[in-house]
């Protein structure tokens, strides 16, 4: 039978329940089988499109800046460029523009509704911006055309966190971290060694009081992420949950 702790730390909630991506590095969205630039894409949008790939090799915000206006101009140029309409919304996401990236990513969307990953990074933006509705209608339309996106379903399991944030009553609660359950388990299925969504199933754990369980899954995100965003926090939370453990021992 699992053992049962309530921890009163003053900032555990806090920081579990401030969990978010950190887009730093991180690879721009592709759009699976579709092709990346088709023929009837014109030269000076491709041109564009490829200045804007250089641009946003680089990495800092100016690059960035530069690279979407290279985008603007190619979509301007031919409005159902697939790709270019899924850079330049991530594009906007990586200056943390959510407005913005939402208004292209719905472009990309409309022009190739069959864009999965369009979806995924659509729904990473109205998860930003707090539409929880519209995060979890976009996620679920996205996974039923690629069922095996691990960083999509953890996507979902932080709305479904997410969106019950601060809420005292149970029975509101529940439900809903029942689902976030559901799908940071399919992540971590899809991929064990993802990270935050072992931090995620840990914040669930400590939720319903299953220490022992949480404390497992947060020395699995040290293990796996010891320099990440929230290592410092976690590595505070297991110091406390192995004491208060130790104590329960007869």
């Amino acid at each position: 039978m699992q053992k049962q702790i309530d921890l009163k730390t003053n900032n555990s909630e806090y920081v579990i329940f401030q969990l978010m991506t950190d887009r730093s590095g991180e690879k721009q969205p592709r759009l699976g089988s579709s092709p990346l630039v088709n023929g009837n894409v014109p030269a000076d949008a491709q041109k564009e499109f490829q200045q804007a790939e250089t641009a946003l090799g680089t990495g800092n915000r100016q690059s960035t800046e530069e690279g979407i206006r290279h985008l603007e101009r190619a979509v301007s140029i031919y409005p159902r460029f697939v790709e270019a309409h899924l850079k330049l919304g991530t594009a906007w996401m990586d200056l943390g523009q959510w407005d913005k990236a939402e208004q292209a990513l719905r472009k990309t969307v409309e022009v190739a509704p069959r864009a999965a990953n369009a979806y995924f990074a659509l729904g990473e933006t109205y998860l930003r911006q707090k539409k929880y509705e519209q995060a979890e209608k976009v996620l679920l339309d996205g996974l039923a055309i690629e069922t095996r996106s691990a960083s999509a379903h953890l996507t979902l399991a932080r709305v479904y966190w997410e969106r019950v944030a601060g809420v005292k009553e149970e029975t509101q609660w529940r439900p809903s971290l029942e689902k976030s359950y559901q799908e940071v388990k399919q992540a971590l299925e899809l991929d064990p060694n993802l990270a935050d969504a072992h931090l995620l199933k840990g914040n669930l754990y400590f939720k319903v009081h299953r220490a022992p369980d949480a404390l497992h899954e947060y020395e699995e995100y040290l293990r796996l992420n010891p320099k990440g965003q929230f290592a410092g926090s976690t590595r505070t939370l297991v110091e406390k949950i192995k004491k208060a453990l130790a104590e329960q021992k007869p």
